[in-house]
């Protein structure tokens, strides 16, 4: 692919950063994005889209942080206008393979694991902080921000929503006057009392009332292999 000149749109996405920070723009060649994207924070991930206006654009997902009492991650759109010799706009579609962002977003969320907390701040920066040491990415979320489409997603991993939901609910099992919807708008009117926290979500299963040992499932395989042949080291010296 020619190595086009290039304009550069990097703007914040998420609430707390869009608010502090003003978008950036830069100028650079084709051939050189890889290079610029390395100076982004992308501790949680890049995704690789392509916009309405056809021009080629990478979401980049950086570290987690706290802002007045919820949890978000950095996240910037940065979106690259390539231009040919003439100074025309070069159709990026064409190149690249069209995915709506609305795509890429879903595929992100169902592989990245995404953790709802309550309002146990100790159980939950306990939580976090193991998840960081153990090299997790995640998105972590106040259960407020829980929203329906959220929770009938959970109900779709699940074969009995009640597992996640907290033993206060289990009345609610067998009534014969409580439908499914009925059933959802509670959920949604008392989130901090009725799930399960902290819980997370990750490859269409369900993770209710995290426990130090059920976040040792999160590991990354490498680190697990890396981790059994350190133990296996220790054990053969002695």
């Amino acid at each position: 692919m020619p190595d086009y000149d290039c304009e550069i749109d990097d703007t914040f996405e998420d609430s707390y950063h869009k608010k502090m920070n003003f978008p950036l723009y830069y100028e650079s060649n084709l051939h050189r994005i890889l290079d610029f994207l390395e100076t982004r924070d992308i501790k949680n991930g890049v995704d690789t889209l392509v916009t309405n206006d056809n021009h080629l654009a990478f979401r980049t997902y950086g570290k987690n942080y706290t802002h007045e009492g919820k949890e978000g991650i950095l996240t910037s759109l940065v979106v690259v206008k390539c231009y040919n010799e003439g100074r025309m706009p070069v159709d990026m579609s064409r190149p690249f393979a069209t995915v709506s962002q609305s795509e890429i977003g879903l595929k992100r969320r169902k592989a990245m694991l995404r953790i709802f907390l309550g309002k146990n701040k100790a159980r939950n920066k306990t939580v976090l902080e193991q998840l960081e040491k153990y090299g997790v990415c995640y998105e972590a979320h106040h259960v407020e921000d829980l929203d329906k489409p959220t929770l009938l997603e959970m109900m779709s991993y699940s074969v009995d929503c009640f597992e996640f939901l907290s033993p206060t609910m289990l009345r609610f099992k067998r009534s014969d006057y409580m439908t499914t919807n009925q059933l959802i708008d509670l959920i949604l009117s008392k989130k901090s009392t009725s799930l399960r926290l902290p819980l997370a979500i990750q490859n269409k299963r369900v993770y209710p009332d995290l426990s130090s040992d059920d976040l040792r499932t999160f590991i990354p395989r490498k680190l697990k292999l890396e981790g059994f042949r350190q133990t296996l080291k220790e054990q053969s010296e002695v």
